[in-house]
């Protein structure tokens, strides 16, 4: 936007320069010349920016099929990166909650994802870290969370 605000300056610079340049002109035979370069010096000053636009490279502009198919790759990336974590924060708040009452912890879980044939995403089970201290509780832990979680939970010691 530097660009309009320099051309508004320059556009009000020339019609004040246009305006002193007739109001100082006198009022002979070679005033409508003079008073016609000075119109075409203004009507050059406001079509200036035209001129550099026909002259600017307009195709860095315009998305290649490579760009457009790596910016969806890039989206559908992304798409997929949020869902695992909003999903694994919930599910980790879930076991917290399941976990309260006991004296078992789990320090992470992470879902586990299938795509059908239709595209539709499904999450087919998880995996809970436990902590270092809860090896022992492995079996307990996992069927709690099972029965929480509604999917079949994999538990895997933390490191």
């Amino acid at each position: 936007m530097t660009w309009l605000h320099d051309w508004a300056i320059g556009l009000c610079a020339a019609a004040i320069v246009c305006t002193a340049l007739m109001l100082l002109l006198p009022n002979g035979g070679a005033a409508p010349l003079m008073r016609t370069l000075l119109a075409v010096f203004f009507c050059c000053c406001l079509l200036g920016p035209l001129g550099s636009a026909a002259t600017t490279d307009w195709s860095s502009l315009v998305p290649t099929v490579g760009s457009v198919e790596q910016s969806e790759q890039q989206m559908e990336q992304a798409f997929y990166d949020t869902l695992q974590a909003q999903t694994d924060a919930v599910l980790t708040d879930l076991a917290a909650e399941a976990l309260s009452g006991t004296s078992y912890r789990v320090e992470k879980i992470e879902a586990t994802w299938t795509t059908s044939e239709d595209g539709s995403i499904y999450m087919n089970g998880a995996v809970a870290w436990l902590a270092e201290d809860q090896n022992v509780n492995a079996i307990a832990i996992g069927k709690k969370l099972n029965a929480v979680l509604g999917v079949q939970v994999i538990i895997r010691p933390w490191r």
